[in-house]
């Protein structure tokens, strides 16, 4: 079946969306974005025959199978109701929305048009998420106990002014990255999180406008023009969180999951994410393309690297970025699903509809929260 999609979003997302559509041999028919020069140059590098300045002209009037949103999280309703109006199966990055009620709010569009929806909370489908949930699943650790998900991510406090300080636009390690430690965490364990508790804080009060950034990897770069005259705007977004959850696991037995994110904090791998049971332990270490997996046998004081081998080949090209991966992998699955072909896991906005209500819980500080069913 021919498939054709247009997405919402020149930026780094958009690229990635594009090029992972492309990949699955879906027509990226249209590129929408904010600024005709910058996606007329996007889409003529990524092979994209036409660009939109208007999303809501390109759904009704270009009625593709696929909506893909790549953009910051603040309008994401608006478009997945949108698209749900149309009958488009859609793909929205995450965070799902600016709140858990923009969430449910979208959650029900998709259910009510009984259309497909994948949650861009796509790192879960990294391979060494899938030996993890292996050897799980083999008795590796024994009866699984509690789960330490650490990101310190070391980037400078001064950082030019972008969407990530802003929550309304759904910025903030919450919605950015602890929404990936989240969908690994139920990946890896087949656990659904059932109460929560934590805090955030926000620790950068106000960011320098010192250059626009519209592709989002510009912005990892320190602000290097700062002067009297540079304007600053106010921040309102997390820079750091601690959370705790507890989730219900196979057989009426339960985990503990703790989760630590910092922004600006440094620490010698980036991150770490440890699995404890009653028999072992497994500890996943690294960044990105560099991640490798430990395993200790509760016997034995030696740990021994896992071999982690690509889950697919044709997702995992060389030269791709590891996020670039993760989108491939996400999307192929996705993709698969809507021609009514065999096709594994992928996160759904059920699963970023769940992550919405999390997070809200998280920032309210309110202590132990039940965690909502997200059953239809």
């Amino acid at each position: 079946m021919a498939l054709r999609a247009i997405v919402i979003g020149t930026g780094w997302a958009g690229e990635g969306h594009t090029q992972a559509l492309q990949s699955a041999n879906v027509d990226v028919v249209a590129i929408c974005g904010r600024r005709e020069d910058v996606a007329r140059t996007v889409a003529s590098r990524l092979g994209v025959g036409e660009v939109r300045l208007d999303w809501r002209s390109a759904i009704s009037h270009l009625k593709p199978d696929i909506v893909s949103i790549a953009t910051p999280g603040g309008p994401h309703r608006e478009m997945v109701e949108a698209a749900a109006q149309q009958g488009c199966h859609i793909f929205c990055d995450k965070p799902m929305g600016a709140n858990a009620a923009d969430a449910r709010a979208m959650l029900a569009a998709v259910r009510r048009a009984n259309v497909k929806h994948a949650y861009g909370a796509t790192s879960c489908l990294e391979p060494v998420f899938s030996v993890a949930h292996a050897l799980i699943a083999d008795g590796a650790v024994g009866t699984l106990t509690d789960i330490d998900v650490q990101v310190r991510m070391g980037l400078p406090t001064l950082l030019p002014y972008s969407w990530f300080h802003d929550l309304s636009q759904g910025g903030g390690m919450l919605n950015q990255i602890f929404t990936h430690g989240l969908a690994q965490v139920k990946f890896v364990t087949d656990g659904r999180p059932f109460a929560v508790m934590g805090e955030a804080r926000c620790l950068v009060g106000e960011a320098p406008v010192a250059r626009p950034i519209h592709d989002f990897r510009d912005w990892f770069k320190p602000v290097a023009d700062i002067n009297d005259r540079t304007v600053w705007r106010t921040a309102d977004a997390d820079t750091e969180y601690s959370a705790i959850m507890r989730l219900s696991l196979a057989g009426e037995k339960s985990a503990t999951a703790r989760f630590v994110g910092s922004l600006n904090a440094q620490s010698p791998e980036g991150g770490r994410f440890e699995i404890y049971g009653t028999k072992g332990t497994l500890l996943i270490t690294g960044s990105g393309d560099a991640k490798a997996i430990l395993h200790r046998d509760a016997t034995s004081h030696d740990w021994r690297q896992v071999s982690v081998p690509p889950v697919h080949a044709s997702w995992w090209l060389s030269g791709d970025s590891n996020e670039q991966h993760n989108w491939k992998a996400t999307i192929q699955r996705f993709v698969a699903d809507i021609r009514g072909e065999a096709s594994a896991f992928y996160p759904s906005f059920d699963d970023g509809c769940e992550a919405s209500e999390i997070i809200d819980v998280i920032r309210s500080g309110a202590g132990w929260s039940a965690v909502k069913s997200m059953s239809a």
